[in-house]
């Protein structure tokens, strides 16, 4: 989930060295996510139901501490927070969104996760 915040930040700095960064960090993770993925694509398809249960279960109950962590603002920033709370959230809905779509293309069962939003 880092690959957007490395594009959203080169996005709101063109031209400058934070986004040559930022488009050199998304590159880099883009790779290591593919080989994860490929990884856990070969996993999954050895493991067993319960496994694979235990893996909802456990997306149930990471989730809201997850989307909390996401939303969370220092107090000196609880004024921006605030304002840019909804498109936070809509951010946050996409990715997840995205999550559950990987995770269904990669034979999970996803029909039991309970997103927050």
């Amino acid at each position: 989930m880092i690959i957007p915040k490395f594009r959203m930040i080169a996005k709101a700095s063109p031209g400058t060295v934070l986004e040559d960064l930022c488009n050199r960090l998304a590159i880099d993770d883009g790779i290591h996510h593919g080989a994860g993925v490929a990884y856990e694509r070969l996993l999954l398809a050895r493991a067993s139901a319960k496994t694979k249960a235990k893996l909802v279960t456990a997306a149930n109950v990471l989730l809201p501490v997850f989307v909390e962590h996401e939303l969370w603002r220092p107090r000196e920033r609880a004024w921006i927070g605030e304002a840019m709370r909804s498109a936070d959230i809509a951010r946050l809905k996409d990715e997840l969104e995205h999550g559950v779509r990987l995770a269904r293309s990669l034979g999970l069962d996803v029909g039991d996760v309970r997103l927050p939003f």
